[in-house]
């Protein structure tokens, strides 16, 4: 079971990589991933996994058809909301 700091930690890691956190924050949660075998673990494997997404998408091709159908959704998603 994860401590609630851990538990906290991974649940910002998102927020943290995209700095949408105070600068105080991100130094809190930076000491403890410094610190923190499991989140520093969690954290090293997440980043790994998106590094190979971003490698295996550099240079695919998204056909028109499917571009327009996703802007399609998006834009239906939005004006539910």
């Amino acid at each position: 079971m994860l401590s609630a700091e851990c538990q906290a930690c991974l649940e910002q890691l998102d927020a943290f990589r995209r700095g949408e956190m105070a600068a105080s924050d991100m130094a809190s949660l930076q000491a403890h991933i410094d610190s923190c075998r499991h989140c520093f673990s969690y954290k090293r494997n997440e980043d790994a996994m998106l590094q190979r997404l971003l490698d295996a998408t550099r240079n695919a091709h998204c056909p028109e058809d499917l571009r327009q159908a996703i802007s399609v959704m998006i834009a239906k998603a939005s004006n539910d909301n």
